[in-house]
């Protein structure tokens, strides 16, 4: 049995409560008013006590708060009024004076007394809470602009390295929906699965701001992009729900114009040193042509002298004649392939010229070396009136270029061959360099073209004569490409057959 209260006990209880306290009788007339409810009212409860509560704030019957004490009062029911301030409720304010609204929490519940119904009704103030959230709304919609305000890739991150959200830039640069990022982990974004390098800085020491991580991502599309990846993470004071805020700064243009400068310089060190080539082979043409020309003067009077003498045509004097003969025209050939190659060619005009000369004289200056080591070279027939409008010398260096990387390739080979095809058509050539080798690997096929990029051994290639070689088809408007379809290595050149005057303007 409880300990009865004694009623001032209780009446204080009520009125110095810091919350309202209204209790209506059935009659819906106030019998208690608690100085709560006065402070926030402006109403007294002298003035309140004996009406009914639509009388004292002037509330329609449809307001929530009636239909709240009359379920309570006819059929017991309590009811919950929560966060809310609208003409329904009732007009309480923080500040009387300043009319600063109040959010409330309403709270209607039966009580019986002596076979009386009564409702009691407690009011509390929520605006703390409701302020607290729309400053954390407008807080969040604030760091939301924030975020969408920065320039560059922010990708945040969660201890295990899931994406938890990105900006609209990330989703500009990287092609993917921001739905399609969050929720996976980073490796989707990373060129190779699992780059080591950036999980190792994103786990590294929390205490200190993390930067300048050059590393590859991969768009969509799969194209690749080359970022510098900086950020910080943030903890909460209890170290739980750690995020990683990192930044990618896209500098893929910057390294491609740096290759640029660097592939410009290496090409004009080549050019120099091509340059002292051609004046050296210029010397030595000088000094070996008249030697040469006597020689084959002398091997012309000697086989004129021989047949006057009467000596059988078919004696080994005049094969040796002939030997000599076509050596010092091959040596001939060589001095004018080496003094043409040497040549940069940048300079020149778009020329008509014969593919089948360019095709001859390229293949005068290595076909001896591929016959010395066992490599057999075979060519198709290219028709003699093949006309291509180009610059010869840089056609000429083009394919020597590939018959090099060919010789190089299948030099420990057991099979080796080289095989040059000429194919045309009435508006295009088609010139292919293939070998004996099983082609390239899937990995290195993009990277062919780049700059500086090679398989050879250290000291034996720049990884530049690709690079060079394909500048300078494109420069005749033309296409220069890597066979995957072949069974073999094979190159492909592609050249229009003549120079429109816009094209080579």
């Amino acid at each position: 049995m409880r300990n009865k209260i004694p009623r001032p006990l209780l009446e204080t209880a009520v009125y110095s409560a810091d919350y309202g306290i209204i209790i209506l009788n059935s009659k819906e007339e106030v019998l208690v008013w608690n100085d709560w409810l006065a402070k926030h009212s402006g109403v007294a409860s002298e003035e309140a006590l004996g009406r009914k509560l639509g009388e004292i704030f002037n509330l329609e019957d449809k307001s929530k708060v009636l239909k709240a004490v009359r379920e309570s009062l006819v059929q017991g029911k309590s009811t919950l009024l929560s966060q809310s301030f609208n003409p329904h409720h009732l007009p309480l304010y923080r500040k009387v004076s300043k009319k600063s609204p109040m959010t409330q929490r309403i709270v209607a519940r039966p009580q019986k007394f002596e076979g009386e119904r009564y409702c009691f009704l407690e009011i509390t103030d929520q605006s703390a809470g409701a302020e607290r959230e729309k400053y954390l709304a407008r807080t969040k919609d604030y760091i939301g602009k924030v975020i969408e305000s920065i320039q560059e890739v922010m990708i945040i991150l969660d201890a295990d390295h899931i994406i938890c959200e990105v900006n609209k830039v990330a989703t500009q640069v990287l092609g993917y929906q921001a739905d399609e990022m969050v929720g996976k982990p980073l490796d989707m974004l990373l060129c190779e699965s699992g780059d080591q390098s950036a999980h190792d800085f994103i786990s590294a020491d929390m205490e200190k701001p993390l930067k300048d991580l050059e590393v590859t991502m991969r768009t969509k599309s799969g194209s690749q992009l080359t970022v510098i990846l900086s950020g910080s993470h943030i903890n909460r004071k209890d170290n739980e729900d750690t995020r990683f805020v990192a930044i990618a700064k896209d500098i893929t243009e910057r390294r491609r114009a740096e290759e640029q400068v660097v592939a410009q310089k290496a090409q004009l060190a080549a050019a120099s040193k091509l340059s002292a080539l051609g004046e050296m082979a210029g010397g030595v043409a000088h000094e070996i042509n008249n030697p040469v020309a006597i020689i084959h003067g002398l091997a012309y009077r000697l086989n004129k002298t021989l047949k006057k003498q009467g000596i059988p045509e078919d004696s080994d004097l005049f094969n040796i004649i002939s030997e000599i003969d076509q050596t010092t025209t091959r040596i001939t050939k060589i001095i004018k392939g080496l003094k043409a190659f040497s040549r940069s060619g940048d300079k020149d005009d778009f020329m008509p010229a014969s593919l089948k000369q360019i095709v001859d004289d390229t293949l005068a200056l290595c076909a001896e070396s591929f016959k010395m080591v066992g490599i057999t070279l075979e060519v198709t027939d290219v028709p003699d009136n093949l006309v291509v409008e180009c610059r010869q010398i840089q056609i000429s260096q083009v394919l020597l270029n590939l018959l090099n990387n060919a010789k190089d390739a299948v030099n420990d080979l057991d099979d080796r061959w080289i095989r040059v095809c000429v194919r045309a058509s009435d508006e295009k050539v088609m010139v292919s360099v293939e070998d004996s080798g099983s082609g390239i690997p899937e990995d290195n096929i993009e990277k062919l073209f780049q700059p500086f990029f090679t398989t050879k051994p250290a000291g034996h290639g720049t990884g530049l004569g690709l690079s060079i070689s394909k500048g300078l088809i494109e420069d005749h408007h033309g296409h220069f490409f890597y066979d995957s379809k072949s069974g073999n290595t094979r190159f492909v050149i592609i050249l229009p057959l003549r120079q429109t005057r816009d094209k080579v303007a």
